[in-house]
């Protein structure tokens, strides 16, 4: 019931795990990889069978297998639609397009990707660059499939620490309310500054959310702890307890009766032993402190 599926570059389901709240999710292989490969569809009819049915084959064993799970996709950390860099930037449209076309042939519900950074042009820049590269891939890519921009911690040229600044990327696009969405991370959230640490203080941060681009457009949350300090603007997740995000504010984000829809995934570390294999039995436990926290 709370499985995730990771593919490689081929299409090979790999792992175990890792979700609450009955949804599954597929992250790219090699998500910080320098790789901006993506599958075309080979020429010869045999290759191209097998490009067609390989998906189907996934797509029916995750709805025979897990059929109350929708998935989620997480795209290549990669990819930069705010990037001044031209080169990057077209091919970051390929990228995350072929994102959206693998999802529709997996039966995906959406797509979460990092917005990226304007690499010193400035947040106007960047989002106007942001805006400009959905305007070509909305309307060629399955509609479907949902796009989710996922908040950053900041620092540097990154987008989407801010609110107002994804806030902004969903109100340019009212005709696609139903294609764009917004995944929030809570280890990014205490990067960024936005304090979770209790009950009083994580409604303010919903409410500043609910402000800047409505909670019903919030379709994700990705479940993490971390031990970097509030607003350190560093990304480094932690398993939930052993970092410092206080289990208060976590617990009423989770069960804020405004978010019952939303797809909850941990993303947190998987612990390894001294022969770096990795301990299911410790990640089953993360999962048990993920819905006691959901009151699950």
């Amino acid at each position: 019931m709370f499985t995730a599926i990771w593919l490689d570059e081929a299409g090979t389901i790999a792992a175990g795990q890792r979700c609450t709240r009955h949804y599954s999710a597929v992250f790219a292989r090699g998500l910080k990889g320098p790789s901006w490969r993506v599958i075309q569809r080979k020429s010869c009819k045999a290759a191209e069978r097998q490009s067609l049915l390989l998906p189907l084959l996934l797509r029916f064993l995750l709805l025979t297998l897990f059929p109350a799970d929708p998935v989620v996709i997480h795209a290549p950390y990669l990819i930069n639609i705010a990037s001044p860099d031209e080169l990057i930037w077209e091919k970051s449209i390929v990228l995350l397009s072929s994102m959206l076309q693998r999802g529709a042939q997996l039966g995906a519900k959406s797509v979460v990707f990092h917005t990226g950074s304007h690499r010193g042009t400035g947040v106007e820049a960047g989002l106007a660059r942001i805006a400009e590269a959905l305007a070509r891939m909305l309307p060629e890519t399955p509609p479907e499939v949902m796009l989710l921009l996922e908040n950053d911690v900041g620092g540097g040229g990154s987008l989407g620490h801010s609110f107002e600044q994804l806030g902004t990327v969903l109100h340019l696009f009212p005709q696609y309310a139903t294609r764009l969405g917004i995944c929030i991370d809570t280890a990014h959230l205490w990067g960024a500054g936005h304090d979770i640490s209790s009950a009083t203080s994580t409604l303010q941060v919903l409410q500043q959310c609910d402000d800047a681009f409505g909670l019903e457009r919030l379709k994700v949350i990705h479940l993490n702890d971390t031990k970097m300090a509030l607003g350190s603007h560093r990304d480094a997740h932690a398993r939930i307890g052993e970092g410092i995000i206080p289990e208060e504010g976590l617990h009423t984000l989770l069960r804020d009766p405004r978010l019952q829809h939303a797809a909850v995934l941990l993303e947190t570390p998987i612990k390894t032993g001294a022969d770096d294999k990795e301990d299911w039995e410790h990640d089953a436990q993360q999962l048990l402190l993920a819905k006691k926290l959901m009151g699950l």
